[in-house]
């Protein structure tokens, strides 16, 4: 059986392991039940049966610890962590079935050690006690439980069998017989049923925990295995049911005990008689499956047979000594030999390793199987033919299993002429591997099979695998494909070959690379086209090289065409070959008018065909600058100056096949040199007339030439003027930031720009403005510095002067509430302080200076023409300088504001306005104050009037009414008095009533000797009591509807207090009630809830009494929100227990907590620990005051 758990699949080894864990868990549910029933005294867990036999703890704990090592070691091939946890539970199992035997031969009890005060004590031997058959399945199941993994497989299911055979037992004698033989050892000492059943259960889990181990008989596909499935049922249940008619037959007198024994021998036998049957046609069927297996297994090896024969490859089979026991047509003609002459022959005449010169044994099934694990599918070895040649054959080796034993099947292919084409190929490859140009292939459907190294290289690719993965048309730039494609391709077809000048695309950078392919026809053996090879060489450097000077030819062309140089090409004998368009538009011909004609035949001047005819034959260019020429036929144009040169053009001889000549007028520039030195020098007198002092300085910034004028305006000599002794005629404090300033344009070649103080010959320090700029040769290097200084001193006066007004301007701006704005009439701009933004959120005249037209856009079109004729008549009258006038003034947000506008103009010398500056008022809340006023006046006129015609008339009917609403009034005071004693008189007689049915359900819970009747009572006496003492603080208040809840808390606690007596004398009591006055809606719940709290903790939360006498217990009603209060009770006791649900309560005062708490739409949260506190938020009604 062993080795067919190794061999067979067993479908019912899942419905095993799920078998297990439901056994484990039902042990578990059972202990767990029974264990709390101990812990919490409840008689109904211990026992599940009508006066049932108890489990006893150390029973319930075993099957517990049982349970839980069952589920940890029955899933094999887990967390170590669990495997070593299950047997450390296991072991305490077995230790506790130990203890409970060891019991029984004294005087130790572990249920009194786990469970003192509940055990019963013992009036007779062992009473309470498990039983021994209980103690002993215990040891049993700890030990099989060890031993699940065990080597020596028979122990664990041996020790469950016994556990079986125990729990049946007591089974049998509970639940059927009533034999207490069976399940009773010895006086007052039994297995309780449900301890049989557990037991029963986890003999059946450890079974079935190793199904493969132990239940193979029971599991595995055999015909037994179905058979025992079928049988085991009815041989276990139909004994015990055809025994339990038997009995219960008898008991009730049906027939007599030889009777019951004689029917009890004929059910067997019938029973036995069927299972026989059925056993018997189990087995026939069985056959009769085998019979039609093995049939289809003939047919399906004819088929075999026949695919054999018609593979298009050799097949041999052979056994495992290498013998051929079949071979199909093609391997005997692979092979040399006529039909069936294969067969018999060892592989080892047929067959050789290409690398070794003695051919393989195939005697021994070790080589056989060695070679077929090394060579692996696909391997290569030489045939030998009967007429001794060879040929190279792929070798393929698979293990069959047939009805004659294990078989080897070889496959065997030709590819001698695939590996002559394959060696030609490596013959290319080894070719194109050490080429430098790019050569691939590809087949018909231009897919790449082969790109050698130096084209991977040339295009970006990483390996081979990477150039065959993309097609053909991938190599070639996007704007070639289509070119490729549709013209080129289709040639090489046509040809044979062909060679193109085309782009190829590198895969990384995708930059296009100009190739010189030569493309042929790859053919296969039948002469057909099967692919193309590519020979193609690098040309992008020489294409970029055409380009280029394509390019530059262009360029230059364009050049000399579009440069105002002139430029004109000539032969040796002085003709026009090429001009361009300066030189013919200078000469007022167009460019091919010129062409042909000999230059000096236009332009006679002997002295410069002299210097052509010396530079022809010389060689040597020759340059001129500025040298006059006279247009002989524009003299218009006078004496003109000119740069030109004259360059020989030679051949490979270096013989002047040409001249070149460039001409470039100056004669504006020569002009403009002139001008610039007249225009220097009157630039020079004008400054050393507006500086104070004009200077010079070295390159290296070093004072060396003498300046009169410095010196008359600081009194310095010259020994104390040159090199950096001006730095002493500059202020001190001024001095280093003078020297860093003229340090720092010295050394970065830029201009200074510069304001400090210089000591005066006459008026002392004095502010002065220090200009200096290089003076740049033509390579950039400075030749000198020229600077001047100019006295900038009563400028900078009148600027801080201006400076101190802005700010005051400023200042008055931001300190008041008026707009203030400045008008620049010279140049109509106008600047608005931020006020504007605030009053009337136009921002544009504050972050920059706008027009007039802004401004009087904004006016209101009604008062734009008013408002525009009175500045002008300000502007154009000069005896006035002041304005002022009342208008609408539009805001952002698209309203008008009434203001009060006023402007103050300056004028110049001579009386004409320069700039106007005034302040806008926002007065339309005061023209609403005032339209509404004259409104109001209007209306109030008239309403007086009217008024007093009424009032007239009113006066008369009201001393009417006064009298009849005084005598109403006295008959309403009255009747308000009557209903107020009324009032005060039912809730007094309320309040009465309730103290009435309060004292009588303390009468009658005094009467009662059950203690929670008792306390019932109690509760409810104290409700009623709550409810009385709201009643009473009612009658007693002055409103009659309301309630001072700070009142009534303390009396209701305090009354609370006194009813526990001592219990609560000792527990602190802290009372926080906000002055809140509720009506008796809300006051009557929030009491009871109170009473119900505050009950709970005086009897629960403090008993025992703690260890930290410190008992405090506190009641805080305070206000949340302005729409809520919070109502807190709570006590620093011993906290609620984890087992009660708060929000399913099954005690009384809880479930009223949470009824009154809907009853107020309150929301009720609790915290269990460290402290108990019940938290309730109220909403507030209407009309209570807090």
């Amino acid at each position: 059986m062993q080795n067919c758990s190794s061999r067979f699949v067993f479908p019912f080894a899942p419905a095993a392991a799920r078998l297990t864990d439901g056994m484990a868990l039902f042990v578990i549910l059972v202990s767990l039940l029974a264990i709390t029933g101990w812990i919490f005294g409840i008689a109904e867990l211990k026992g599940i049966w009508p006066n049932p036999a108890a489990i006893q703890p150390v029973v319930a704990a075993g099957l517990l610890l049982s349970g839980t090592a069952l589920r940890l070691l029955h899933r094999t091939g887990r967390n170590p962590n669990r495997q070593m946890l299950g047997q450390i539970f296991s072991a305490i199992v077995a230790v506790l079935g130990g203890l409970v035997l060891l019991e029984y031969l004294g005087d130790v009890s572990p249920d009194q050690w786990l469970f003192p005060d509940t055990v019963a004590e013992k009036s007779a031997p062992h009473s309470g006690s498990p039983s021994p058959s209980a103690a002993y399945c215990l040891f049993l199941a700890g030990m099989a439980l060890v031993a699940l993994d065990a080597e020596a497989g028979w122990i664990a299911p041996f020790l469950a069998l016994q556990i079986l055979l125990f729990a049946l037992l007591a089974l049998v004698g509970h639940a059927c017989y009533e034999v207490s033989a069976l399940y009773q050892t010895r006086p007052y000492v039994s297995i309780p049923l449900h301890a049989a059943v557990s037991l029963f259960g986890l003999g059946i889990g450890i079974l079935s925990a190793r199904p493969k181990r132990y239940l193979t008989w029971l599991i595995s596909p055999f015909a037994g295995s179905v058979m025992a499935r079928n049988l085991l049922p009815a041989a276990v249940l139909l004994p015990f049911a055809i025994g339990l008619i038997q009995l219960k037959g008898q008991h009730s007198g049906l027939y007599s005990a030889d009777f019951g024994w004689a029917l009890f021998i004929t059910f067997h036998i019938v029973a036995f008689s069927g299972m026989i049957y059925l056993a018997a046609k189990l087995l026939n069927k069985a056959d009769s499956e085998r019979e039609t297996g093995f049939a289809a297994l003939q047919e399906g090896e004819e088929r075999f047979r026949l695919l054999f024969q018609a593979s298009p490859n050799g097949l041999l089979m052979a056994d495992l000594e290498g013998k051929v026991r079949l071979a199909n047509r093609q391997s005997e003609a692979l092979f040399g030999y006529q039909p069936g002459q294969l067969q018999g022959r060892a592989l080892e005449t047929l067959l050789k390793d290409p690398a070794q010169d003695h051919p393989y044994a195939y005697r021994e099934p070790f080589t056989v199987k060695l070679l077929f694990k090394i060579k692996g599918i696909g391997s290569e070895m030489i045939g030998l033919r009967r007429d001794g040649t060879q040929f190279t054959a792929q070798v393929d080796g698979s293990s069959l299993v047939t009805r004659e034993g294990n078989m080897l099947l070889v496959t065997l292919v030709d590819v001698t002429r695939r590996k002559l084409a394959e060696a030609e190929r490596d013959r290319f490859v080894a070719l194109a591997e050490g080429s430098t140009e790019f050569i691939g292939m590809c087949d018909r459907n231009f897919k790449p099979f082969y790109v050698n190294p130096a084209g991977m290289r040339m295009m970006g690719l990483e390996d081979l695998t990477a150039a065959c993965s993309v097609r053909v048309q991938d190599y070639y730039f996007p704007e070639d494909r289509a070119h490729v494609s549709d013209e080129f391709f289709p040639r090489v077809m046509r040809e044979g070959n062909a060679e193109v000048e085309i782009r190829f695309r590198h895969f990384q950078t995708g930059k296009a690379i100009w190739m010189l392919c030569n493309v042929f026809n790859l053919r296969d053996e039948k002469g057909r086209i099967s692919g193309w090879a590519t020979v193609g060489r690098n040309i992008h450097r020489r294409k970029l090289t055409e380009e280029a000077l394509e390019q530059q030819q262009i360029l230059l062309l364009s050049i000399m065409q579009a440069t105002d140089v002139m430029l004109v090409y000539l032969d040796p004998r002085f003709h026009f070959i090429w001009v361009n368009a300066s030189y013919a538009d200078t000469c007022g011909m167009k460019p091919e008018e010129l062409l042909g004609k000999n230059h000096f035949d236009l332009y006679p001047d002997p002295e410069n065909e002299t210097i052509f005819r010396q530079v022809r034959d010389t060689g040597k260019a020759v340059f001129y600058k500025d040298k006059p020429f006279v247009f002989p036929d524009q003299p218009e144009r006078g004496t003109t100056y000119w740069d030109w040169s004259l360059v020989p053009a030679t051949d490979l001889d270096e013989s002047v096949t040409g001249l070149v000549l460039s001409l470039r007028e100056t004669t504006p520039f020569k002009l403009a040199q002139e001008a610039l030195r007249e225009s220097e020098e009157r630039f020079r007198k004008l400054v050393e007339s507006y500086a104070q002092a004009v200077w010079e300085a070295g390159a290296d910034g070093v004072v060396a030439v003498d300046s009169p004028s410095w010196r008359a305006y600081t009194g310095q000599t010259f020994e104390e003027w040159i090199g950096y002794g001006w730095l002493d005629a500059v202020h001190p404090e001024d001095r280093d930031y003078a020297a860093r300033q003229w340090h720092e344009a010295v050394a970065t070649r830029h201009d200074i720009n510069a304001e400090f103080r210089i000591k005066s010959r006459n008026d002392g320090w004095r502010w002065t403005n220090v200009r200096a700029t290089p003076l740049l040769s033509d390579n950039g290097q400075v030749i000198k510095w020229v600077g001047s200084n100019t006295d900038i001193h009563d400028w900078k006066q009148a600027e801080e002067a201006l400076r101190e007004s802005e700010e005051r301007l400023r200042l008055a701006w931001k300190a008041t509430r008026d707009v203030i704005w400045d008008w620049d009439i010279m140049h109509d701009l106008q600047r608005w302080s931020e006020a504007s933004m605030d009053v009337f959120g136009w921002r544009d005249a504050v972050d920059a200076p706008q027009t007039a037209r802004w401004g009087l856009e904004r006016v209101h079109p009604d008062d734009q023409q008013r408002v525009a004729a009175s500045v002008r008549v300000v502007l154009d009258n000069p005896a006035v300088d002041h304005w002022e006038y009342e208008y609408r003034f539009l805001r952002s947000d698209g309203h008008y504001a009434c203001v009060l506008d006023r402007g103050f103009v300056l004028r110049d010398n001579r009386g004409k306005p320069c700039r106007m500056i005034g302040a806008m008022q926002d007065i339309t809340e005061r023209k609403r104050a005032e339209e509404k006023m004259q409104e109001l006046n209007q209306m109030l006129e008239r309403q007086v009037k009217l008024r007093t015609r009424e009032l007239e008339t009113i006066n008369a009917r009201i001393k009417n009414e006064l009298a009849e609403r005084q005598l109403a009034e006295s008959r309403a005071v009255a009747s308000l008095r009557e209903k107020e004693v009324l009032l005060k008189e039912i809730h007094h007689r309320v309040k009465n009533n309730l103290q009435v049915i309060a004292s009588l359900l303390r009468l009658q819970a005094a009467s009662l000797t059950d203690p929670a009747a008792r306390c019932a009572f109690l509760d409810s006496q104290q409700r009623v009591h709550s409810m009385a003492l709201a009643h009473e603080h009612l009658y007693q208040s002055r409103s009659l509807a309301r309630i001072k809840m700070a009142e009534y808390i303390t009396s209701l606690v305090n009354s609370l207090r006194r009813s526990y007596g001592q219990a609560a004398s000792s527990i602190q009591l802290k009372i926080q009630i906000a002055d809140v006055e509720l009506d008796v809606e809300q006051t009557v719940p929030i009491g009871l809830i109170i009473s119900e709290l505050v009950s709970n903790s005086f009897k629960y939360a403090f008993t025992p009494p703690p260890a930290n006498p410190s008992g405090a217990l506190w009641i805080k009603l305070a206000n949340d929100k302005p729409d809520r209060l919070i109502l807190e009770v709570g006590d620093n006791g011993r906290g609620i227990p984890d087992d009660v649900e708060i929000t399913k309560p099954l005690s009384m005062g809880l479930h009223l907590v949470q009824s009154f708490v809907l009853q107020l739409n309150g929301q009720l949260t609790v915290r269990r620990r460290p402290e108990t506190v019940f938290s309730i938020s109220i909403p507030k009604k209407k009309g209570n005051h807090a």
